[in-house]
């Protein structure tokens, strides 16, 4: 039962790692400061790998995956045809 939890744990995290991967390539680093509240410069070492995730502040893990929630509930609405 514990392996599960990890597992599930696991899962989640490589979610939100790749979910970071996805918002640094589909935004520009100014777009991502700006409209996250992250200063531009911690941007620019986490989308460059300057700075590991893993060593990122957690109001920032949380500011950035927000920001990266609101993008993709934003373009999936944008996308559903209302009748």
């Amino acid at each position: 039962m514990l392996n599960t939890r990890k597992g599930i744990k696991n899962d989640r995290v490589n979610d939100i790692i790749n979910s970071f991967q996805i918002l640094f390539e589909s935004e520009s680093g100014y777009k991502i400061s700006k409209n996250s509240g992250v200063p531009y410069q911690t941007v620019q070492d986490l989308g460059n790998r300057k700075t590991k995730l893993e060593d990122a502040r957690l109001r920032t893990i949380i500011k950035l995956y927000s920001y990266y929630v609101s993008l993709k509930e934003r373009y999936s609405c944008a996308n559903k045809v209302v009748l």
